[in-house]
């Protein structure tokens, strides 16, 4: 499981690479005495770039396949044609009927603001009004709202699954998957971020829908379904088209019962552990309503450690994540509300915390 990190050099200049080309594509279409064929190879090229990055994020990251975003390509690129086509390739355009539109928006401005200045301009808003355009249409369509979340019911074994209008969507059997030897039971959230293509495993054996899986890579609900490794306690698992949310169980703990044993482990020893109270970059800008956002924000804390486990006090609303690094722990406790309560430094292992594999 990777950290969250910003932008890397490589996008930055990725980035202002494909500015750099679409920039030049737009000068050299202006300029006396160019070849049209290199234009033309720039032009196609910016748009089968943008033809390539759209699918690629469609069909390799949330692993959809559709190629409706073509159309709306279209809406963007003939409305930004119809309020741009110059005075003097009117009539050649439109050969049989009246145009809607008798100007061209950039040439307006360059009458107002000057050739340069007007162009910059008229381009901007040309591209932002296609583009409004474009994303309006998208949004007519009617759509189911989103699940959001399940519960158990009074029936052993069946989970209740809600859509954010509180509307019942489907009742089922619990669904359970095991892999790499931990049990994970269907959450009922269904996961809608963008993600990578690349799956992890797949179902290969399965059991009956009343039993659990006994081996890794089984379920009680079918075989040939992939899945992701979605965090510590995680995985999505493709089902019917959706990514549902599986997670293993997350042992309890106590703050209070701890904190008293670390205080009788540091009468002992004062020099075994230091303890961090004050200072912390959790300061509840982000909540931590589940075990894997918890983890994410201990990370924030403790860059250079990995995780070896997580708990949960429900009396306290407190998260106790326990990371390891060579030769040294630290326990971070943090609340629901994302505010780091306190860490615990260790040199050595005093509290008995399992430590990560290497």
């Amino acid at each position: 499981m990777e950290k969250k990190k910003g932008l890397s050099l490589q996008t930055i200049l990725t980035i202002a690479g494909l500015a750099l080309v679409y920039l030049l594509a737009f000068l050299l279409d202006r300029i006396p005495g160019v070849p049209i064929m290199l234009t033309t190879v720039l032009r196609k090229g910016a748009i089968y770039s943008l033809v390539a990055v759209s699918m690629n994020l469609l069909n390799g990251f949330t692993g959809l396949f559709s190629l409706g975003q073509a159309g709306f390509m279209l809406v963007g690129a003939y409305t930004f044609a119809a309020i741009n086509i110059s005075s003097g390739i009117r009539s050649t355009v439109y050969q049989y009927y009246d145009p809607l539109l008798k100007f061209s928006l950039t040439e307006t401005l360059q009458g107002a603001l000057g050739n340069t200045a007007g162009t910059v301009l008229g381009v901007f808003i040309s591209l932002l009004l296609a583009g409004l355009l474009a994303m309006s249409l998208a949004a007519c369509q009617e759509k189911e709202p989103p699940v959001s979340g399940g519960d158990m019911t009074d029936e052993p074994g069946k989970v209740r699954i809600f859509n954010e209008g509180g509307d019942q969507v489907h009742s089922s059997v619990a669904r359970y998957v095991r892999v790499d030897g931990e049990l994970y039971t269907d959450t009922g959230e269904i996961i809608t971020l963008a993600r990578c293509g690349v799956m992890d495993g797949e179902i290969t054996k399965t059991v009956a829908e009343t039993e659990l899986p006994g081996e890794d890579d089984c379920s009680n609900f079918g075989t040939g379904y992939q899945y992701q490794i979605a965090g510590v306690y995680s995985i999505d698992v493709v089902i019917d088209g959706d990514w549902c949310r599986f997670q293993r169980e997350v042992p309890s703990c106590s703050y209070a019962e701890e904190a008293s044993a670390l205080g009788l482990a540091m009468a002992a020893d004062p020099t075994a552990v230091t303890i961090q109270t004050e200072g912390f970059i959790c300061t509840g800008e982000e909540a931590a309503p589940d075990v894997e956002t918890a983890i994410q924000l201990a990370w924030t804390e403790c860059e250079d450690y990995d995780v070896a486990d997580a708990a949960y006090d429900a009396t306290a609303g407190m998260w106790r994540i326990h990371m390891t690094g060579e030769g040294k722990d630290a326990t971070v406790w943090i609340n629901t509300d994302g505010i780091t309560q306190r860490i615990v430094y260790e040199t050595v292992n005093i509290c008995g915390y399992p430590r990560a594999e290497a």
